[in-house]
């Protein structure tokens, strides 16, 4: 085998899409190899989200209050890599 090895690592879902400003809501993670060992960090927009429950290998639950400075890209970084939502999340009043 040859070239850097292949990460399996995917961001497949993100739900809701429109959480609300102002209210706690549980957005969940659908993927692929995210870690179980805390070692998986979730930014809404390049703002690191701490309360973030991995709950198996291609799912994680991050509890947040909805703020429009959060809307934009998602990103998951685990020890494979990082991977970008495909469109952003976009918070709402």
């Amino acid at each position: 085998i040859f070239g850097a090895p292949l990460t399996g690592l995917n961001l497949t879902g993100v739900w809701p899409g429109d959480p609300k400003i102002g209210e706690f809501t549980s957005i969940f993670l659908f993927g692929t190899e995210f870690t179980t060992d805390n070692t998986t960090e979730v930014y809404f927009n390049n703002m690191r989200q701490f309360l973030v429950a991995p709950v198996t290998s291609e799912m994680l639950i991050v509890r947040v209050l909805g703020d429009a400075s959060l809307s934009g890209t998602v990103t998951v970084t685990t020890p494979s890599g990082t991977v970008n939502s495909s469109e952003p999340l976009i918070f709402v009043p």
